[in-house]
């Protein structure tokens, strides 16, 4: 008969312990004699009936330990359970209690606590259960009840327990030999039941977990290097690879290790202090575990490579959860910064690779059925490695293999494997992978599948199964389309490489070149449009539609193509309101943005341009007629962003003059917009108009008066209104500061500056004020006068010769002497003396001067007048008069103002008419840089330097009459970029424009702009949040080395999507300036105006702002009976304006 050992047989089997001749003498004794023994001395030990000096050398304690060990390997029933119990007590008395310990094995403690460490494993012993319809599967010792299987499992979690608290509190006083027993036999034991198959042992799918839990503890407390532990470790648990324990185990040793080899490495904040780890047994859940640095880099290896040849795992669900734990630790690695000083730079992508990529490779490059899952999780855990280094510079060998990785799951047809792809993938071609566009084919080929409807997206983990994993993929597609968008242009005619899957729709052709792309991409933005549910889908879908255009803005034919889809489709559903109020928002500021570049799209853009301002105005009148809402209060943004809309439109162009509906249409809403009711159609009524809705309509309607068909003026976008103030002008014209009059008429403020009537003529400046901003006006009255010349008439050469009178002659005076008496005759001849010496000289002056034909009697005009007094107001009584403005009837409409609103006219000039926005725009060399150094900056790149000029066009700080930032040009420089709209001033403040030496200055500029553009040589993402805690928003623009760039936006949480410009994006230098300028303008109009009135009205704060109780018959007869009817009403009004300039 072979000897029985006092430890579990299947120690000697695996050859962890050899089998000595002179123990287990009572094992083959009768069970009852066996009970007997052990419990007579147990009862005597337990009640310390024994003298210490009973048990004082060690064959005395040996023989003791014979007896009662033996004990723990009996048949389990009533009455050898107690006594098992009371064995184990003894044992972790004898253990743990040194004070209750006998004499010799105080003395000799590493001897007997392997002996008691040893007899313990004997409570393993297989038993058998009877289990109803069931037969015993191990060899049966004795027949017992399934209650047994409980008691034996309790008895085995009682010694578990033992070990663990001895290994937790013995451990410094364990020598090496002493732990290597100690972790081969918990080892062996484990062995002996994690082996068998699942649902064989009852006892081996019961303790599974506690098992594991106190194997894995009391190993890496053991410290063990020895590589034949280590490999018989390794070598066992690939029997046990069949249980999903553990893999669950493996997982959660293998992340401790990680955390606290990266908490070793990179500090703290990656990492973790200790080993700890989450168990379900004993009495702390959580174990933390206080480890030299060396032994757990050793462990960690080692622990890594513990399960092997994952492919090798037969079960689907222990691969998932194998390949799921693989990941957390690769992302773990993946998300490593760097910051404790002195710590190595973090692992690269190639670094991370060499370490996992054996796995995740062959992972993703053996698919067999069933095991889906498993992979989805190794191509998660390899796009996300990617993604997120996409700055490293990953080796060939890893790029291809990765990519034939990913070809081979498009080939599968697995809608999981497609919904990890998209969803992971996201940034794959934001990256500047080599060769990563060789999978563009794949991606938008079942981008076409999912939104054509070919494809029902799926997903797995969490999101499987829900509505949110079908609004997540597809928000990956758009995402994915993002970063697609821009490629047909840039690489016009480049050819594809690529084996693809089945093309999406019949009408789509193959993908041979980039040039193909623009077959795909404008369907795929419409449809997926048309399809969507999510509203946040929506509204990407429609930005990148938005950048679609811009992109190929170039292309007529291409462009005419999409628009007519796409902007049918907005209208449709802006008719319809089948969108939130949130998703029509976005569609109206869409149709805004487009209107940017009206001049550059195709003929038919006055057909847009009339049915996107009908639609708007449909859709107004809707909502003010309680159709959609019954109260307006909460729908303020999309009431604005409508009415925006329409002004954006409608003051691009003459094309509104050729439609008589359009403009009945628009002011049909300004009408019901201020008056709540329309005279025209008396009988409807509206909800009355709040202050926002009024003042929408006002703007809409002073835009069509005031700016429509005058803006941009010839001067410029800059000239919407009048920079100049009434001080500017004073200046500018040398004028006399007292001689002005500031008046209100009806809600305008008016201004006349009069010039002096020393000068000819009658001449004056007039400054007006509406809701629009300033107008200056140069009036001069003007009667197209002429001034004639009086020529000297030339003598015709068949004129008769002018005779000239003849003189009285002597003969003559002779015979009258005759006739006259004598005594007269004295007298006579002294009067004859006389007439002839007059006479004489008569003929000598005619004869001087010609008989007189050289003198001038031409009427000429009378002189005017002149008027020294400095004060005189005839210009501008004259000027009142004459236009009807100083009419009887307009008296009540006039109020003069008083000294002291006239100085908060004053005060009230230094704002500005139009909404102000300074931008930062920093130029940042490397990502590593401190803020001092970036503002300290000079010198920046070509392409900066390009896409600052294109932002706006520079002004003269100093000069400049408009907003310019609270620049000051002593500091910033002479000059700034500046752009302006009909609605909207902006400076941007850039810091390469600020000389070196004023970088706390720079700083402070930046730190007082909401907005900033951050233009990053080098490096991933740049976080601005660093200049100010006030910024809202924040965009990074990212160089790419195949001259597109790659965007990173920084916004708060409760801000909403904003555009064209999305995170993670992709566009081509040649819209950057301009896309990024406009979606700074959306972000201002969403938050610089969210707490303010709509428009800036410059004459609210002192005047009263008479409210338009009834609406003028003058705006429908100035646009409708002028320009669409016949005339009948006669009108002839001449103006001329002063000379353009500074204020035209």
């Amino acid at each position: 008969m072979e000897p029985s050992p006092m430890f579990l047989k299947h120690l000697a089997t695996l050859g962890f312990l050899n089998v000595v001749d002179e123990e287990g003498i009572f094992q083959n004794f009768p069970v009852s004699t066996r009970t007997e023994l052990a419990s007579s001395t147990l009862k005597v030990l337990a009640t310390n009936e024994v003298k210490p000096q009973t048990l004082h050398t060690p064959v005395h304690v040996r023989v003791v330990l014979e007896t009662i060990g033996q004990a723990l390997s009996l048949p389990l029933r009533p009455e050898t359970v107690s006594l098992i119990e009371g064995v184990i007590k003894l044992y972790r008395r004898f253990l743990l209690e040194k004070l209750m310990r006998p004499t010799p094995i105080e003395e000799d403690e590493q001897f007997f606590f392997k002996e008691l460490i040893k007899q313990l494993s004997l409570v393993f012993t297989p038993r058998s259960y009877i289990r109803s319809g069931r037969a015993p599967s191990e060899p049966v010792m004795a027949p017992q009840t399934e209650s047994t299987l409980q008691k034996h499992i309790s008895l085995c979690n009682e010694v578990l327990l033992v070990w663990q608290e001895m290994a937790r509190k013995m451990g410094q006083t364990l020598m090496d030999d002493t732990w290597d027993l100690f972790i081969r036999v918990i080892l062996g034991t484990a062995d002996s039941l994690l082996k068998l198959p699942e649902g064989e042992s009852s006892l081996a799918d019961e303790m599974t977990p506690n098992l594991l839990s106190v194997l894995f503890e009391i190993w890496m407390l053991s410290t063990t290097r020895r590589d034949e532990r280590w490999n018989q470790l390794m070598n066992l648990m690939q029997g046990w690879k069949h249980r999903l324990e553990t893999i669950k185990h493996w997982n959660s040793m293998c992340f401790a290790t990680t955390n606290r080899l990266l908490g070793m490495l990179y500090g703290p904040e990656n990492g973790t202090d200790s080993v700890t780890f989450s168990t379900s047994f004993g009495s702390e859940k959580i174990v933390h575990m206080t480890l030299a640095d060396e032994y757990v880099i050793f462990a960690w290896h080692r622990i890594l490579h513990l399960v092997g040849d994952l492919e090798a795992i037969t079960k689907p669900e222990n691969y998932y959860y194998a390949q799921k734990g693989l990941g957390v630790v690769v992302g773990a690695f993946t998300r490593i910064s760097a910051s404790s000083l002195g710590s190595p730079d973090p692992p690269d992508g190639n670094t991370i690779l060499n370490i996992f990529g054996g796995w995740l490779f062959r992972a993703i490059h053996q698919y067999q059925e069933g095991f889906e899952s498993g992979k989805e999780e190794a191509l998660s855990s390899l796009c996300s490695l990617f993604s997120a280094r996409s700055q490293d510079e990953f080796s060939d060998f890893y790029l291809a293999s990765f990519y034939q990785g990913v070809e081979e799951a498009f080939f599968q047809h697995s809608n999981a494997l497609l919904s990890v792809l998209l969803r992971k993938a996201t940034l794959l071609f934001v990256s500047e992978f080599k060769g990563n566009r060789i999978l563009v084919p794949c991606f938008l080929y079942a981008i076409g599948n999912i939104f054509l409807g070919k494809t029902v997206p799926s997903a797995s983990g969490m999101l499987a199964g829900t509505k949110t994993a079908i609004v997540v993929i597809r928000r990956a597609c758009v995402r994915i389309l993002l970063a697609l968008v821009c490629m047909p242009n840039r690489f016009r005619g480049v050819k594809l490489h690529s084996t693809v899957p089945d093309v999406p729709h019949k009408t789509l052709p193959k993908l041979k070149t980039y040039d193909d792309m623009n077959d795909h991409l404008p369907v795929l933005l419409v449809e997926g449009l048309r399809t969507e549910q999510d509203n946040k889908n929506r509204e990407l879908l429609m930005w990148t539609s938005v950048i679609y255009v811009l992109e190929n803005i170039q292309d007529e034919t291409k462009i005419s193509t999409f628009l007519c889809k796409f902007i049918p489709l907005l209208l449709e559903k802006v008719s319809d309101r089948s969108w939130t109020s949130g998703v029509l928002t976005c569609a109206f500021t869409v149709f805004s943005s487009i209107s940017n570049v009206y001049s550059r799209l195709p003929p038919s853009r006055d057909d847009y341009a009339a049915g996107i301002c009908l639609a708007a105005c449909k859709f107004l009148r809707a909502c003010f007629g309680g159709k959609f809402v019954q109260d307006l209060s909460g729908e303020d943004r999309l009431i604005r962003a409508a009415f925006q809309a329409c002004i954006d439109w409608t003051i691009l162009g003459k094309w509104v003059m050729a439609r008589k509906d359009c403009m009945q249409s628009l002011l049909d809403i300004s009408q019901i917009g201020l008056n709540g009711r329309l005279d025209r159609q008396p009988e409807q009524e509206f909800p009355c108009a709040s202050d926002s809705t009024r003042d929408c309509a006002e703007m809409l309607l002073y835009h069509l008066v005031n700016i429509y068909g005058s803006y941009p003026r010839p001067t410029g976008p800059s000239d919407s209104c009048a920079l100049m103030k009434e001080e500017d002008i004073i200046v500018h014209f040398d004028l006399p500061s007292d001689n002005t009059s500031t008046m209100a008429f009806n809600t305008n403020g008016l201004t006349v500056l009069p010039f002096p009537r020393s000068e000819p003529g009658s001449r004056l400046i007039l400054l007006t004020r509406d809701p629009t901003g300033r107008n200056i006006w140069d009036c001069s009255v003007n009667h197209f006068e002429q001034e004639f010349v009086q020529l000297p008439r030339e003598q015709s050469k068949d004129d008769p010769p002018l005779e000239m009178p003849k003189l009285i002659s002597d003969s003559f005076m002779e015979e009258l002497a005759g006739k006259v008496s004598t005594e007269h005759t004295s007298k006579i001849e002294e009067l004859t003396r006389n007439c002839k010496n007059h006479i004489r000289e008569e003929l000598e002056y005619l004869e001087l001067c010609d008989y007189g034909h050289q003198i001038d009697v031409t009427v000429r005009r009378p002189v005017r007048s002149t008027h020294d007094h400095p004060k005189d107001l005839t210009s501008a009584r004259l000027f009142m008069t004459q236009m009807g403005i100083g009419r009887l009837e307009n008296c009540t409409r006039f109020t003069y103002l008083s000294k002291e609103a006239k100085k908060e006219i004053k005060s009230l000039d230094a704002t500005y008419a139009r909404g102000t926005c300074s931008v930062g725009v920093m130029y940042v060399p490397s990502a590593s840089m401190d803020m001092e150094e970036i503002m300290r900056t000079k010198k920046a790149s070509a392409a900066f330097n390009e896409f600052v000029e294109q932002l706006g066009w520079e002004i003269s700080i100093d000069e400049h009459h408009g907003y310019n930032g609270d620049l000051v040009s002593a500091y910033a420089g002479p000059v700034a970029p500046y752009y302006s709209s009909s609605d909207l001033e902006m400076v941007f403040c850039v810091n390469t424009y600020i000389a070196p030496v004023n970088a706390e200055f720079a700083a402070d500029v930046m730190s007082k702009s909401k907005i900033m553009f951050a233009w990053l040589e080098e490096g991933d993402d740049f976080h601005c949040t660093c200049i100010s805690s006030k910024m809202t928003a924040s965009i990074v623009i990212v160089p790419c080395h195949n001259g597109l760039y790659r965007i990173k936006i920084h916004k708060d949480n409760d801000m909403p999507m904003f555009g064209p410009l999305i995170d993670n994006m992709v566009v081509s230098g040649r819209i950057l300036p301009h896309v990024a300028r406009l979606t700074a303008i959306n972000i201002y109009n969403h938050n610089m105006r969210e707490d303010i009135p709509y428009d800036t009205v410059h004459t609210r704060p002192f005047l009263s702002c008479l409210a338009l109780n009834s609406f003028p018959f003058f705006f429908p007869l100035l646009f409708l009976a002028l320009f669409f009817l016949p005339t009948t009403i006669g009108v002839s009004i001449q103006c001329t304006l002063g000379p353009e300039g500074p204020f035209a």
